[in-house]
């Protein structure tokens, strides 16, 4: 029997991640080291091999466990969860942009210099091995981001680095105003539902953070939690009999009071109670899970509290994935009952260049209906286009 405190890899014992585990549980064994994983023996029995040794995997495991989660499932499913929380950087920029605050953030003073192990820090960049980090860290020196002190041996930011990092700063905070972040308390017994409805809204355009109850939470990440129940504009209780068995809820329920957040409960067993009842419900107690997400962005469209929601749909539309995504935004795009031109042209022109959106097969019949009282708006090569295909 492997020893759980080891690295199956380099053999280091600094890797322990268990937290009590039960007879038919399992847990991760993640080194510090060389940043791959192991499961314990139980894990080994099943079918949960299937995963494979993911270094993507690795760098959100340990992000999780000194944000002191626990890092043991009860099935299968649980574990799925934990992989669909794992954002991959999209292109060589965004991994710079990581490697750049990743050094940033480590640094004491702008002086100082960090002496970086790849084999310890490309996990925390979600880099696939240490030969992808040092490539990284090579485009970066080239940019002129960062540099090499021989004497100290170690790396620093230089001044267009720390110029880079001030301009990104500047960009995510424009960013961020275009965006609505939306903050889901629940407890973990109801995490697998809580999950569906972060991807339903996820899918919509919407940015979500669940919080989370059942666990002890460590400094580090109840500074996560506050910093997100801050700066969210919506705030989600999910009312069942177990958030109201949670102190945690309770306490993110009396923050996002105070902050004066925008409070949408979702009844599904409780109505709104203490510091949250004078908040009028969404009841989806009689709705299906899957529709979770539409119901919460009809309201959040109905309320008419939040304008840019529409232009965040579209946007979503336009970069639409598959024909899935795009039947389901259709379906939101006809709760908005007027579009601008600019808006109008957005979306026609997202069905002319992107084949998610074309080749689904409502999407002829979609378009026409969205655009019976809007010909006018749409530009003229736009029109000619159009017509070829749909002939309007």
């Amino acid at each position: 029997m492997a020893d759980p405190d080891k690295c199956l890899i380099c053999g280091i014992k600094e890797c322990e991640i268990k937290m009590n585990p039960g007879f038919e549980d399992f847990y991760l064994v993640s080194c510090k080291r060389c940043g791959k994983y192991s499961l314990n023996d139980i894990a080994i029995l099943s079918d949960f091999n299937e995963f494979g040794s993911r270094h993507l995997l690795s760098g959100a495991v340990r992000n999780r466990w000194e944000n002191g989660e626990k890092l043991y499932f009860s099935n299968h499913k649980d574990f799925e969860n934990l992989l669909d929380t794992i954002k991959i950087p999209s292109n060589p920029r965004e991994s710079i942009n990581l490697l750049l605050k990743h050094i940033s953030n480590k640094l004491k003073n702008p002086a100082d210099t960090l002496k970086i192990t790849p084999f310890y820090d490309f996990p925390l960049l979600f880099a696939e091995g240490p030969s992808e980090f040092e490539y990284y860290l090579n485009q970066a020196q080239k940019l002129n981001y960062v540099e090499f002190d021989d004497t100290y041996k170690g790396y620093r930011l230089t001044i267009e680095g720390r110029r880079y990092l001030e301009e990104l700063s500047k960009e995510e905070l424009a960013d961020s105003k275009k965006r609505i972040l939306v903050f889901i308390s629940y407890s973990t017994k109801d995490k697998e539902t809580v999950g569906k409805i972060k991807r339903q809204l996820e899918n919509f355009g919407l940015e979500v953070f669940v919080g989370h109850d059942d666990i002890n939470p460590s400094k580090k990440w109840i500074e996560e939690i506050l910093r997100n129940l801050e700066k969210c504009d919506i705030f989600i209780p999910y009312l069942t009999k177990n958030f109201k068995k949670s102190d945690w809820t309770d306490q993110e329920c009396g923050i996002a009071d105070n902050l004066q957040k925008c409070i949408l409960p979702l009844k599904i067993e409780y109505d709104p109670y203490g510091l949250i009842n004078k908040y009028q419900a969404l009841d989806i107690s009689n709705k299906d899970s899957n529709s979770y997400g539409y119901e919460i962005i009809k309201r959040i469209i109905t309320s008419q509290e939040f304008p840019k929601v529409k232009d965040i749909i579209i946007e979503k539309f336009i970069a639409s994935r598959g024909y899935d995504e795009t039947r389901d935004i259709w379906d939101i795009l006809f709760l908005f009952e007027k579009f601008s031109k600019k808006q109008i042209n957005q979306i026609v022109k997202a069905y002319l260049e992107n084949d998610q959106i074309s080749g689904y097969f409502h999407s002829n019949k979609f378009l026409k209906r969205l655009l019976e009282k809007n010909w006018e708006k749409i530009k003229p090569d736009l029109y000619k286009k159009l017509n070829r295909i749909i002939k309007i």
